[in-house]
């Protein structure tokens, strides 16, 4: 009766080692899954130092380097404008302020 008690014992926590097992395969499968479908691919670039902010210059030459590794075709024409500039350009715009 031990016998099969033990025997049981061992079945039961094998399973569920198997089972949390699969658990974390799956949930990790799912995860490349969902990142694969909504995200992309991720791009990583290593700086030399480490500025306070990143200027506009770098995160061009890096977006550049993604568009040509992805294989898509450059645009004519500036493809990336600062906050700022596209700021600027709406205040000079702005059909609600003032005519001098």
């Amino acid at each position: 009766m031990a016998r099969k008690r033990a025997v049981l014992i061992w079945s039961v926590i094998g399973i569920v080692v198997l089972l949390g097992i699969g658990l974390v395969i799956l949930a990790g499968a799912f995860d490349r899954a969902l990142k694969a479908i909504f995200v992309g691919p991720e791009h990583v670039y290593e700086l030399s130092e480490t500025p306070q902010y990143l200027t506009e210059e770098p995160a061009i030459a890096m977006a550049m380097e993604t568009r040509h590794e992805a294989g898509l075709i450059r645009m004519p024409g500036r493809l990336f404008r600062t906050i700022a500039l596209q700021r600027r350009m709406a205040e000079q715009t702005c059909i609600w302020c003032e005519i001098p």
